[in-house]
């Protein structure tokens, strides 16, 4: 079902967009999807998903503690964080945006700060 469907999606985007290149007939197909001109409302509520979760695998609560523990003093805090989820984010209570919180974050370093004092590594006390 599935390479049927994107055969006929090709072939009606290459029929009608003759002359545009596969990344340009990709990007009209995608808007059309985002915007819910094809398959109405469910394609953007699904578009918005995906870039949500593809986003989150890249915000890892990890990687924002590592870019708090070594950035400049100052440059980055706990707080910053949650002012980018509020702010940014324009998320309600109990919403849940791109941003891991900052207790999801405090979490994290917690747990690392664990494992790595129960191992034999020579760095922590």
């Amino acid at each position: 079902l599935r390479t049927q469907l994107r055969l006929d999606i090709e072939l009606a985007a290459t029929k009608r967009l003759k002359s545009k290149h596969k990344k340009t007939k990709a990007k009209i197909v995608l808007s059309m999807l985002q915007t819910g001109e094809l398959f109405g409302e469910d394609s953007k509520k699904v578009c918005e998903d995906f870039v949500t979760s593809s986003a989150r695998a890249i915000m890892k609560a990890w990687k924002l503690q590592k870019a708090i523990d070594t950035g400049a003093s100052g440059g980055l805090n706990y707080g910053a964080v949650e002012s980018i989820r509020k702010i940014v984010e324009e998320l309600g209570h109990y919403e849940r945006g791109i941003l891991p919180s900052s207790a999801v974050i405090q979490r994290e370093a917690a747990a690392l700060e664990e494992y790595a004092s129960n191992k034999d590594t020579g760095c922590l006390p």
